[in-house]
């Protein structure tokens, strides 16, 4: 990172609940701007960008292994960065001892390692070990944009179970899909809509008697034989569960169907989603 704005930065996340002296100690190595633009324009390094202006790179971590270029070594970092930052947030504003967290489970929609195990790593300790929970072990959940639903009904089974405790689901955004609708934003002469990163983490641990609780006796299933129509797709995940819990669509009082943001999808041409799945 580029001195002056490293110093920019360190003063802005002093002001963070979570901020900590030990912490900023990794962050006191700064460079000047000749050699971040040199190691851009020279030596492969993916240039970061705040407003417009050159402020740091990312190196590549390898010569030949593209699983370690500097592009794919960004992307990993951001989800990495984005996913403490939620951990951290978690822990604060909820007054959690992260040394009593025993999992974590990381379901983004990134993947990290290298040319022996490609996508093999591990986001979910990486991020763990930086937010304090050294008690925890953890991996790594994938399943597009369905992995905090698979993540949620995982760790609520874990502490059902009593294998867990306290297990932590966390994830960080992905840049990869900032670009996703983007271009068609462009195409059609509107602003880029989607240029926000998300992140977040949940705590799932034993009742304590004030929070939601998860029921894990009638989970929907999207199923490999169910096919891929809305009505299909509905029908496994809401109908058929609701049946065996000899109940109707009318006793529930809300539903979240896959909300997403139809003034980000629409111009994109992916129509009203939730809308639609209603």
């Amino acid at each position: 990172l580029e001195e002056t704005f490293l110093a920019d930065a360190l003063t802005t996340y002093r002001n963070y609940e979570f901020y900590s002296e030990s912490e900023e100690s990794h962050l006191k190595k700064s460079y000047e701007f000749s050699i971040i633009e040199a190691l851009v324009n020279e030596d492969g390094a993916e240039g970061l960008y705040h407003e417009n202006k050159l402020v740091g790179c990312v190196k590549r971590a390898h010569d030949i292994d593209t699983n370690l270029s500097s592009h794919v070594i960004f992307e990993n970092l951001v989800v990495k960065a984005s996913g403490i930052l939620a951990f951290k947030n978690l822990i604060a504003r909820n007054n959690i001892d992260p040394t009593t967290i025993d999992y974590v489970i990381e379901c983004s929609e990134e993947a990290c390692g290298d040319m022996n195990q490609r996508g093999g790593g591990n986001f979910a300790k990486a991020i763990a070990e930086a937010a304090g929970a050294i008690n925890a072990t953890g991996s790594d959940l994938r399943g597009f944009c369905a992995a905090p639903t698979h993540s949620l009904i995982t760790a609520a089974s874990l502490v059902k179970a009593g294998t867990y405790k306290n297990v932590v689901i966390v994830a960080g955004g992905a840049s990869a899909k900032l670009g996703m609708n983007g271009k068609d934003h462009v195409k059609k002469g509107f602003p880029i809509l989607e240029d926000t990163l998300g992140a977040f983490a949940l705590l799932i641990s034993q009742n304590d008697g004030v929070s939601p609780v998860i029921n894990t006796d009638f989970v929907g299933r999207h199923t490999v034989g169910t096919g891929s129509s809305p009505q299909a797709v509905i029908t496994s995940l809401v109908i058929e569960p609701l049946e065996r819990a000899g109940l109707k669509i009318t006793d529930v009082d809300k539903y979240s169907v896959e909300m997403q943001n139809p003034d980000v999808t629409k111009p994109a041409g992916a129509g009203d989603v939730p809308e639609g799945n209603y």
